[in-house]
């Protein structure tokens, strides 16, 4: 059979060009309202992959091919809607988009939205911010910004990223939380707790929100509420702040300085002393600066002296130094700040030729110890257990900014010829006179303490009706040992 080719090509012309020709459109219509229903004269716009297809009125319609896919979104105030993709049915498609009614309550300056590159400001009627018709994304598709500004190039404007797409109201009171520290410098880690009403309760932001490098914390509210108040915690202390946002939305806190000094009796400054704080509305001791061992030892601010940033209030300050501590109570920092100082007493003990490795004392409270410095060294006020090695233990009671104090020791022994301690002996030493010493006790020893007994010192002992004298450098060596002889008598008829 011979084929026809020509009738056959003609056929599958024909309907390529009736294909292309008549092929099948349907309307595609955008409908736009504000948040109470009313139509608005918005606009959308259509794409086709990568290609614009056009912009047209909402509530008009597009008429678009059956079957193939599109993206479209509609724009109003230079807001939009999120982008659709789309495939186009045979029928047509109707797309309903409405705006959110946004309303802030704000009394700085500036107020304005993200829009297509720039920002659009809410605009005023009477002194009070307006309330804006707006889609959910800026022109570009972006989430929404909010400005919220108090003066022209404040620092503290903040921007804020914004949802409310689905919402037909978004009411919000704002409020600007700033902390600062005594010199007028932002504060950054300050935790604000707050809102509506005058009881204090939930963190803003939560506690992983603290103030930033500026200082701030923003706040947002709900509706149109007028008082507020605001905690500010920083350092251990806190201060309340209670006001009107909508006449003021912009909460100021300021810390002062609480500055600790340690010194001598005449006022010459000492270092390494260690300070807390109290509260007087807390049970809890912070470290001045919150880092004890980097930064709260005094001399890191001036000589002898530590400082950081509190709240005005009434404190208990705690000095530790050595192995003591003292404590101020109700020490008043005011808004322009408050000192306290702390005095110490110089304190030698004379045992030994090498005082620094003999001479142990520590708070009679405490069992921890310190070694002694010699020749003399500073200590805070309090009564200290001071171990003499290798002779006993003595209490020492160092008074407030008192005289300075000196402590000469000896360490007197009587033993026999094989070592072993002898009790019941008396011992005297020469000191413008001659005063007892004291009787050996079950070891043999006997510990004098007595002021001035220094440099060459006579010596006695007496032992079963007989004495014997010697001289003893106490300045090189204040262990005093006397020594019997063993004696073997024979009785002869």
């Amino acid at each position: 059979m011979k084929k026809n080719y020509s009738k056959l090509f003609l056929m599958l012309f024909l309907a390529f060009v009736t294909t292309a020709v008549f092929a099948t459109t349907a309307p595609v219509t955008v409908n736009t309202y504000d948040s109470q229903g009313n139509t608005i004269a918005a606009k959308f716009k259509i794409f086709k992959g990568p290609n614009y297809v056009g912009e047209f009125d909402a509530g008009t319609i597009a008429n678009l091919t059956v079957g193939h896919t599109y993206k479209l979104f509609a724009h109003y105030q230079s807001t939009s809607t999120a982008r659709v993709t789309f495939v186009v049915t045979a029928t047509g498609n109707t797309f309903n988009y409405s705006t959110t009614n946004v309303k802030f309550n704000w009394s700085g300056n500036y107020l304005d939205y993200r829009g297509d590159g720039s920002w659009k400001s809410f605009g005023k009627t009477n002194g009070v911010w307006n309330d804006r018709e707006l889609f959910p994304n800026d022109f570009y598709g972006n989430p929404m910004q909010i400005q919220f500004g108090k003066v022209w190039n404040d620092p503290q404007t903040k921007v804020i990223t914004i949802s409310y797409a689905g919402d037909i109201n978004f009411h919000k009171t704002a409020a600007l939380l700033n902390l600062k520290d005594h010199n007028g410098s932002p504060l950054a880690n300050g935790y604000a707790r707050g809102g509506y009403g005058s009881a204090i309760q939930f963190h803003v932001g939560g506690t992983s929100n603290p103030t930033d490098a500026s200082g701030n914390i923003f706040y947002m509210g709900s509706g149109n509420g007028t008082n507020m108040i605001f905690e500010m915690r920083y350092n251990g202390t806190h201060q309340t702040i209670t006001q009107d946002v909508s006449t003021n939305s912009f909460f100021y806190f300021q810390t002062a300085q609480l500055k600790v000094r340690l010194e001598t009796c005449a006022g010459t400054p000492v270092d390494n002393g260690y300070v807390r704080f109290k509260p007087s509305y807390s049970s809890y001791k912070y470290w001045l600066d919150k880092n004890v061992w980097a930064n709260s030892k005094t001399g890191l601010l001036a000589p002898g002296e530590v400082a950081g940033e509190v709240f005005p209030g009434t404190y208990d300050i705690d000095m530790q130094f050595l192995s003591a501590e003292n404590t101020h109570t109700s020490v008043v920092v005011s808004a322009s700040g408050g000192m306290t100082t702390f005095k110490t007493t110089n304190v030698t003990f004379n045992y030994g030729s090498n005082a620094a490795y003999s001479v142990r004392f520590g708070d009679i409270s405490s069992s921890y110890k310190k070694w002694y410095v010699a020749p003399s060294m500073e200590l805070l006020p309090a009564t200290y257990n001071v171990e003499f090695m290798g002779a006993g233990t003595i209490p020492v009671t160092v008074g407030a900014c008192s005289t300075p104090i000196v402590i000469d020791a000896a360490f007197i022994r009587l033993v026999d010829s094989q070592g072993n301690g002898l009790a019941g002996a008396t011992a005297k030493y020469y000191k413008s006179g001659w005063h007892v010493a004291g009787v050996t006790d079950a070891n043999g020893n006997i510990f004098l303490t007595t002021p001035g007994l220094t440099g060459n010192v006579a010596f006695r002992m007496y032992w079963k009706g007989a004495s014997i004298q010697k001289w003893q450098n106490l300045s090189t060596n204040s262990t005093v040992l006397f020594q019997t002889e063993l004696v073997t008598a024979e009785l002869n008829k």
